[in-house]
């Protein structure tokens, strides 16, 4: 019995195949286009990528490529345009630490870095990344620190590597059990968090509409002392944009308002660059309640792979939470003057 894995590169599958020749060697040796099938009917849900009702003459139906000792089998699907590959990963065993250092760089290539590649407990060289096509890829090498294994008998150098096999399969398992975790993690998010500022709304929603006051009470801004700021657009309100950049701990990114109803709601586009690109939605509602207002901070978006990884180890809700709640709390202090 043979297991192989067959990835559907959704129409990207000749710019797949000439990344893997460059990136890892790869060898296809074999290769079939639509062009060389018997004409076959049209299918009614075929993606209009693939040449409308049927594929296009020229994508891939089907490939072998071999990847060292490994062959893996490709084709272009249905040319969505958007490969993916959700809660599976490809594992490549290195020769030697530049080797690995050497094919995780060349696959981190306009992908995304999910563990940078380092000495770890159990090998000197260990990585995750996403490749460019959404592929996962899990690089690893093992090199002795020492020469333990090659004194003593032959049984217990037998018995010394027999262990450390089945310490290393062992790892390997759990790291797929977390990775097929968080592959089933929702594919959204919410952070929200409210208080009651003993205010009117009219007092509290220029501080929030007006990008230029947020140094008034934004946690964020006092995350980086030298960090540089650009307004833009409209002086406030819908239009009105704001990019920063700063240290690792402000990062950088870009605001813009995309609705404001006074002394109602903010809705604010939130798209950070660094230290990974996310585009969400930041919303502010104020409700009059009796003397006071109900303000609430609400963030929501898609939750990629690498959040739904790291949100296995971190709870996202209490950081950004414990930062909405510091807002907030500045908010209040600055209403109620």
């Amino acid at each position: 019995m043979k297991v192989q894995s067959y990835l559907s590169f959704e129409g990207r599958c000749d710019e797949a195949l000439a990344f893997y020749k460059k990136a890892l060697g790869a060898e296809v040796v074999q290769l079939m286009r639509y062009s060389d099938a018997p004409e076959m009917p049209p299918s009614s849900d075929a993606d209009a990528s693939c040449g409308g009702g049927a594929p296009a003459a020229d994508k891939v139906m089907h490939a072998v490529v071999r990847i060292g000792e490994t062959e893996l089998m490709a084709s272009d699907g249905r040319c969505s345009g958007q490969p993916e590959f959700k809660g599976i990963m490809l594992a490549l065993t290195a020769s030697t630490d530049a080797q690995a250092r050497q094919w995780f760089d060349a696959l981190a290539e306009g992908g995304q870095v999910m563990q940078p590649l380092m000495p770890t407990f159990f090998s000197s060289s260990f990585g995750m990344l996403t490749d460019r096509f959404g592929v996962g890829w899990l690089l690893w090498w093992w090199a002795p620190a020492s020469n333990q294994l090659a004194r003593g008998s032959v049984p217990s150098r037998r018995r010394n590597c027999f262990m450390l096999k089945k310490t290393v399969l062992a790892i390997f398992a759990l790291i797929a059990i977390v990775l097929i975790y968080a592959a089933t993690r929702p594919d959204t998010f919410r952070v929200e968090r409210s208080a009651r500022i003993a205010a009117p709304a009219e007092k509290i929603f220029p501080l929030i509409n007006d990008f230029h006051r947020w140094g008034e009470w934004s946690p964020y801004e006092k995350l980086d002392p030298g960090m540089k700021r650009t307004f833009g657009g409209a002086p406030a309100g819908p239009g009105a944009t704001y990019a920063w950049e700063g240290n690792d701990k402000a990062g950088a990114g870009r605001m813009e308002i995309a609705e404001s109803t006074p002394s109602s709601k903010i809705a604010i586009k939130l798209d950070f660059t660094k230290p990974f690109e996310t585009r969400n939605m930041a919303e502010f509602t104020l409700q009059p309640q009796s003397s006071e207002t109900q303000v609430t901070w609400a963030m929501h978006g898609p939750s990629p792979y690498i959040a739904k990884l790291m949100g296995i180890f971190f709870n996202m809700d209490q950081m950004i939470g414990k930062d909405f709640e510091t807002g907030l709390a500045n908010l209040k202090t600055a209403s109620e003057k």
